[in-house]
């Protein structure tokens, strides 16, 4: 597990939820739907690039006005539920 794509991966969900508790809950506790696993748990298992996929996709949302930028979205069910196809990481 790369530092460097834990960095990206924290740096992206504070952009989601600037909450600091909220996206450690989140990246510790809170399995992403279609994937049943952690943020964490994805990061070591090699699919750090679908959670980096993930939170692009939700601040695409955010910045297309799909999503009010205020919201708690990382403790929501939306947020967990949005669709990411699972990829291989190139990052070590």
């Amino acid at each position: 597990m790369s530092d460097d794509l834990m960095y990206e991966i924290i740096c992206l969900a504070d952009r989601v939820d600037p909450d600091p508790e909220a996206v450690r809950e989140w990246f510790f506790e809170t399995p992403l739907l279609l994937h049943g696993k952690t943020a964490l748990e994805l990061v070591h298992a090699g699919q750090g690039a679908a959670v980096i996929a993930f939170l692009r996709r939700i601040l695409r949302d955010i910045d297309l006005g799909s999503e009010p930028v205020n919201t708690r979205l990382l403790r929501t069910q939306d947020w967990r539920q949005l669709a990411v196809t699972p990829t291989h990481s190139t990052h070590g």
